[in-house]
């Protein structure tokens, strides 16, 4: 029946283990859909349904398109669950979606963002006010609530911006650092990446860890000087689908990712071989909340000048010292 049927949408690896960490009725249909927007999302996307038992059924799309048509033809949730709603064109499909209990969940620090259209044109917010899409992340006319893992900030956050609704914010099943330690054999499976396996001389080991921007942000090469470590481990952003760029800087000292693994995943793995870490990124929120572990030596923003960024990371950081999330 159409009131049994629960619909969850992800389109990337990130979301996806955030859409597991969602409220979930095992006693409804609960539906996963997986957008093709990420490297190998077909290889992830099987690997979801060979390893994965929680969900009734996994679909693949390659576009939005497809997921409305699913919603209106094929399936006709009783609750929907999305990771944004302050695009123009995920917006609008929120508007023709059957369902009445829309739901949007975090997708990283953007979720928590108040700039993301500040230097828009006038004339795109003008279209933008047209067809009701607002600016802040859980406003939407149709959507039920926002679940993030910092709910206070969220509101203290976002809660000055909203005069046309009250804001709604609810809570993951569980804090992002007992997710990663819930998921973590998963993950193993899914991404097909065991560090014990595929490097097993990572182990007692100086390492310094890039996890790169998206376009590739050269400037770590510079700053840093590799011969303080024994290994340099490089992990390319999602989106960046040709890692064979970063050929020339591998030699035996130097390790790029290939896998498509989440850097919290990745690290979590180093750490459990005791290897010392420096973890360098790009405002990256794979650091958002990474947990406080004595072999992690330093951690260091290479992209500069983000107040916003700035302001809401050290935001988080501040609530999860006064929350189960501990902070690094």
């Amino acid at each position: 029946m159409p009131d049994s049927i629960d619909i969850y949408i992800c389109s990337k690896p990130f979301q996806y283990f955030n859409a597991r960490n969602l409220p979930k009725d095992k006693e409804r249909t609960n539906i996963l859909i997986i957008e093709n927007r990420f490297k190998d999302a077909d290889l992830f996307y099987k690997s979801v349904i060979a390893n994965d038992h929680d969900w009734s059924t996994v679909l693949f799309v390659k576009t939005r398109l497809q997921v409305l048509l699913i919603c209106l033809f094929k399936y006709r949730p009783a609750r929907l669950y999305y990771y944004l709603d302050w695009l123009l064109v995920p917006a609008l499909m929120l508007y023709f979606i059957p369902c009445k209990n829309i739901y949007i969940y975090e997708e990283g620090i953007g979720s928590y963002r108040t700039d993301i259209f500040k230097n828009l044109a006038r004339y795109k917010r003008k279209i933008r006010e047209l067809f009701g899409v607002y600016e802040y992340p859980g406003f939407h006319p149709r959507v039920k609530g926002m679940y993030v893992y910092c709910k206070e900030y969220y509101l203290k956050k976002l809660a000055p911006y909203s005069k046309h609704k009250t804001l709604n914010a609810f809570s993951f099943n569980m804090s992002f650092p007992n997710m990663l330690e819930n998921n973590k054999e998963l993950a193993k499976e899914l991404f097909q990446f065991n560090i014990q396996r595929a490097f097993p001389h990572l182990k007692n080991k100086r390492l310094v860890l890039y996890i790169t921007s998206w376009p590739l942000n050269e400037s770590f090469f510079d700053v840093v000087n590799l011969e303080e470590y024994d290994y340099c481990i490089i992990k390319p952003h999602p989106h960046i689908t040709d890692v064979d760029s970063f050929n020339k800087w591998k030699n035996d000292c130097t390790i790029i990712i290939n896998s498509i693994i989440l850097s919290e995943f990745l690290i979590k793995q180093l750490l459990d071989e005791n290897n010392t870490l420096d973890i360098y990124h790009c405002s990256s929120t794979a650091l958002l909340y990474l947990s406080e572990h004595p072999n992690i030596r330093k951690v260091i923003n290479l992209t500069h000048g983000l107040i916003e960024f700035d302001q809401i990371f050290n935001g988080i950081r501040s609530e999860c010292e006064h929350s189960d999330i501990p902070a690094s």
